[in-house]
């Protein structure tokens, strides 16, 4: 299917209005139809977009957001890099959405959002060229019978290593983008929140020692994100990086 926006390609919001076949120009989350059409985010307004959004008080802004988490539909995101400029960030859907006050204590939150709205990135989806912007699936569930290698893991290590920092800090905070458990609903505050090997098992030559000094806490998006780096940062690199175009 034909892809609706490039990378490479700069947009005005009246370009990306008429693409998508409706919706404000001016709205950060427009709408058709009861339907979050995209997301259009300014960096001096949303300092961590395109992963966290803050949410303002008013009231189609919250209904939109909403509508985006229990739609559980897919949206193109674009970021604000000058007037009439804005570049294609990729395919995301809701994460979550959270009013917890603990999040204005978050570096760069609006002081008036009033909520966050979790995005994640969403590989190999490609739009169809209708103004409905609907993804009709794929079959999926046939069994296949495959015969591999994998480096074996040791659980233990990872549930180690998020217990002793419990008990130490009393929470869990990712060692890129600073995102604590404390600041997320405590449903899904620990959940969001995975063990990252700073050298890659697969990169070995043969089994190696592992100690908890070789684990980094990372939040889910932080974790996937480093790994599409190539050759793989490190945690320290990977979060200059990640400050740097905050």
């Amino acid at each position: 299917m034909k892809k609706l926006f490039s990378c490479d390609t700069p947009y005005t919001r009246g370009q990306i209005r008429d693409l998508l076949g409706g919706g404000s120009a001016q709205s950060y989350l427009p709408t058709r139809n009861g339907k979050v059409l995209c997301g259009c985010f300014d960096p001096k307004k949303n300092r961590r977009a395109p992963f966290f959004i803050d949410i303002g008080a008013g009231p189609q802004v919250k209904k939109s957001a909403q509508w985006l988490v229990d739609d559980k539909n897919i949206i193109p995101v674009f970021i604000k890099q000058a007037s009439h400029n804005w570049r294609y960030q990729g395919e995301f859907r809701a994460a979550g959405l959270s009013y917890d006050s603990q999040y204005r204590q978050w570096e760069g939150v609006r002081e008036i959002a009033i909520a966050v709205l979790f995005l994640e990135q969403v590989k190999g989806i490609e739009l169809s060229d209708n103004a409905e912007i609907e993804f009709p699936g794929q079959m999926e569930g046939n069994k296949k019978l495959r015969l591999h290698y994998v480096r074996e893991r040791k659980p233990g290590l990872a549930k180690f290593k998020k217990e002793l920092l419990l008990k130490k800090d009393g929470c869990l905070r990712c060692e890129v983008c600073g995102l604590n458990s404390r600041d997320l609903p405590e449903e899904i505050g620990l959940a969001c929140f995975e063990v990252h090997h700073r050298v890659p098992l697969a990169s070995l030559e043969d089994k190696s020692f592992t100690t908890l000094e070789d684990l980094a806490i990372l939040c889910a998006n932080c974790h996937r994100m480093i790994h599409k780096t190539e050759p793989l940062m490190s945690v320290e690199e990977f979060g200059s990086f990640f400050w740097g175009k905050h």
